[in-house]
């Protein structure tokens, strides 16, 4: 007991003991031994201490209180004494780690959610649902979910219809560069059925006066066959009254084949010729 030997110690020095050399050989060696059974009695109580801590911090939820106390304990060389309580440390500790990372990347994926919602981006949204999802976040935000899924839904409908826009007037652009009034049709109704004049009014107008200009094109190109037809007939019959008006429509039409108008005119003037002998 070093208190008993502190104290026998002590009185060995109150009584002379020492003043000789065996006596002084003999108080250094007791002075040696109190030392080392000081040392062994705080080395005692520190395990016994570190063992406490580590029995509590082992029960607690701090990871850092419990890393303090598993170093403590290892200071103390309770490893071996105490092997169980140790493992059981360890095991607590690794749970916490994995409880404390599971719960920064659900706080992580629940802000990243709330981001992507205010945001525009379908893509960055998805991901973050699907992420959200799969770290179980905002457990406690039972709305947070649809939400986010109706957010997704708007921002998927505005992608799709965005990207028919762009489709429309991709083939409205072709179709009038081309000059074809079917596919110009076609392409126009798809762009107004897809609310891209909107946007792109400008084209619409364009691809509307177009269509305009081809159809009146094609409107004379037809009255001036019509008239060029009517005119052929009217040079191969003998009705004076037929040719002059068939020759007028196909002039006042823009027929420009000459060999059918100097025909026309030969054969109005050969009538012309009859019908005055005839009045002879």
């Amino acid at each position: 007991d070093s208190e008993a030997l502190r104290a026998a110690l002590q009185s060995a020095e109150d009584i002379g003991v020492g003043e000789d050399e065996e006596g002084a050989a003999l108080l250094g060696d007791a002075k040696t031994r109190l030392e080392l059974m000081e040392e062994h009695e705080r080395a005692k109580k520190e395990k016994a201490e570190a063992t406490k801590v580590l029995a509590q911090a082992e029960q607690g939820s701090d990871i850092e209180v419990l890393r303090q106390a598993m170093q403590r304990a290892r200071s103390a060389g309770i490893a071996t004494s105490e092997k169980a309580l140790v493992k059981k440390a360890e095991v607590r500790l690794v749970f916490l780690e994995a409880e404390a990372r599971a719960a920064k990347r659900r706080a992580e994926a629940a802000e990243a959610l709330r981001l992507a919602v205010e945001g525009t981006d379908a893509d960055a949204l998805r991901a973050a649902l699907s992420e959200a999802r799969e770290s179980k976040a905002c457990a406690e935000d039972a709305g947070a979910f649809e939400t986010a899924e109706a957010r997704l839904a708007e921002l998927e409908e505005e992608a799709k219809v965005a990207r028919e826009r762009a489709e429309a007037a991709k083939a409205l652009e072709t179709a009038t560069a081309d000059g074809d009034v079917e596919p110009m049709r076609r392409a126009l109704a798809r762009a107004r059925a897809c609310g891209l004049g909107d946007e792109r009014a400008e084209l619409v107008a364009e691809a509307e006066a177009r269509i305009e200009e081809l159809e009146e094109a094609a409107r004379r190109a037809r009255e001036r066959a019509d008239a060029a037809e009517a005119l052929r007939s009217a040079s191969n019959g003998t009705n004076l009254g037929d040719l002059r008006m068939a020759l007028f429509s196909a002039r006042e039409c823009g027929v420009d084949d000459a060999e059918l108008l100097d025909m026309a005119e030969a054969k109005l003037t050969e009538l012309e010729e009859r019908a005055e002998a005839a009045a002879a």
